[in-house]
């Protein structure tokens, strides 16, 4: 496939948030997986690339026409989640009643299901589904006249599915082209200020997979295998999204502390030449991956909040989704952040498999020892490729075929919990955040946060715009 248009789309996630407690603060950030791709397709010479990012259009399907009658793309790829597969299967199937000879991908988490991806390609309007991170997989299959010989995919012949060989993961993401930020409408991202100190924030990575087994969590795109960028990688990309003029960046590694020498190089290197973008590390850090030590070298390059994922309060809950850690470990993780002067964030999770009301109550109360600057709670919901969902398939208990159920502040569609009725689990998940924000210290606390960082009207109007 030589000298093709392009159009990434990037579908947004919006209504996934719609019933939760957090609506009025969904993350409104560029799409680092769409950066990327494009950047590699731009390394091929001769292919023309427009990105159409959802979560910043107000009229979504025209500005898809919109896109596709000015463009006229030859190829049009969507990255998507479990929870805007509707929206996805909306926008290819637009784009094939605008001209039938588009190439339609699919890309992203939810596709990287093998199952999933079969499924895609045979019952909707998309032709290819990407199994995996589709950087380099998609500049392959502009170059390939078989598609047989493209590992990673799963493409419709003739009304049914087939598999190619997976794809092996990257061994050295340096090999990655930078993010091709050019393409995006920058100005229209605007964070809310609980989520960032900045107005303009791009999404960074440093590393790639996850060795841990946690029951809950889907490593479909990226697997078990822990790769990363060489500090001098990273430094080299915080002068790149500087020249952009981004004035903060999340990090979305879900290994970013547990190679420590590394982290204090990276820390060492943006310190010594002094970085002034700010850091804030959103996925959730492991409790027991960090010390003081490593806390303060990362404040000094510019991180000023870290992310938890703590999930329960009670030890047999957390072995039981086999996260590997101890109950201990989570407030201390919180207390150091303190100590060091970095805001904390810690993610939660009631109607685990283990869950009972003594525990989840046992999590309210945890979260309130550990006290993080924000908490927050889902409920916990079985996704497609994960262990959980295996198990909860095994008992019988898995009810949805709507693919868009999947959110994970209402899943009462998608499962029957084994032991717990809805009305008890969600009167938990309420009572986290009555327990946790309602307290006099924490209003306290958080008033003063937003004298000295400037969010007080913010944080005025979040709290009275949330359902609590």
């Amino acid at each position: 496939m030589d000298n093709k248009k392009i159009l990434l789309v990037a579908a947004s996630q919006a209504k996934a948030y719609e019933k939760s407690k957090i609506k009025g603060t969904v993350p409104i950030i560029p799409s680092l997986g769409l950066a990327t791709v494009a950047g590699s397709i731009l390394e091929s010479n001769g292919h023309s690339v427009e990105i159409l990012d959802m979560i910043v259009e107000q009229n979504e399907n025209a500005e898809l026409k919109k896109s596709l009658s000015k463009f006229q793309p030859d190829i049009i790829g969507v990255s998507f989640t479990i929870q805007n597969t509707n929206r996805a299967d909306e926008i290819a199937k637009i784009a094939k009643e605008y001209n039938k000879n588009i190439v339609t991908i699919a890309g992203g988490p939810h596709v990287s299901y093998i199952s999933n991806a079969i499924k895609t390609v045979e019952e909707t309007s998309f032709d290819i589904a990407v199994v995996g991170p589709g950087d380099i997989t998609f500049k392959d299959l502009l170059t390939a006249k078989d598609l047989t010989k493209v590992n990673g995919i799963v493409f419709n012949r003739n009304g049914r599915a087939v598999i190619t060989s997976p794809r092996e993961p990257l061994k050295n993401l340096d090999e990655l082209p930078m993010p091709a930020w050019h393409l995006f409408k920058l100005d229209r991202y605007k964070m809310s200020k609980l989520l960032a100190r900045k107005k303009r924030v791009a999404p960074i990575e440093t590393s790639r997979g996850c060795p841990f087994r946690c029951t809950y969590c889907s490593r479909n795109v990226f697997g078990t295998t822990y790769v990363y960028k060489s500090p001098e990688r990273v430094a080299k990309e915080f002068e790149y999204y500087r020249d952009y003029g981004f004035e903060e960046v999340q990090v979305m590694d879900d290994m970013f502390t547990i190679l420590r020498p590394r982290v204090h190089k990276i820390c060492q290197s943006l310190a010594a030449n002094k970085n002034d973008i700010l850091i804030n590390v959103m996925n959730g850090i492991r409790v027991n991956s960090i010390d003081e030590d490593l806390l303060k070298t990362m404040k000094a390059a510019g991180v000023y909040r870290a992310s938890f994922g703590a999930e329960s309060g009670n030890q047999k809950v957390l072995d039981d989704i086999e996260k590997g850690i101890k109950v201990e470990d989570i407030p201390k993780a919180f207390k150091l952040c303190r100590k060091v002067g970095i805001e904390s964030l810690g993610y939660f999770m009631v109607g685990l498999p283990a869950d009972t009301k003594e525990t989840m109550q046992d999590t309210i109360n945890i979260a309130i020892e550990s006290d993080p600057d924000i908490a927050k709670v889902d409920i916990s919901t079985p996704i497609p490729g994960t262990q959980l969902f295996e198990r909860y398939q095994k008992m019988g208990v898995i009810k949805v075929a709507d693919w868009s159920n999947f959110i994970f502040h209402d899943p009462r569609e998608v499962y029957d919990h084994p032991t717990l009725d809805w009305d008890t689990i969600f009167d938990y998940y309420h009572q986290f955040y009555k327990e946790f924000y309602f307290r006099p210290k924490y209003i306290a606390k958080r008033f003063a946060h937003g004298v000295k960082n400037g969010t007080l009207v913010a944080d005025a109007v979040t709290f009275v715009k949330t359902p609590w």
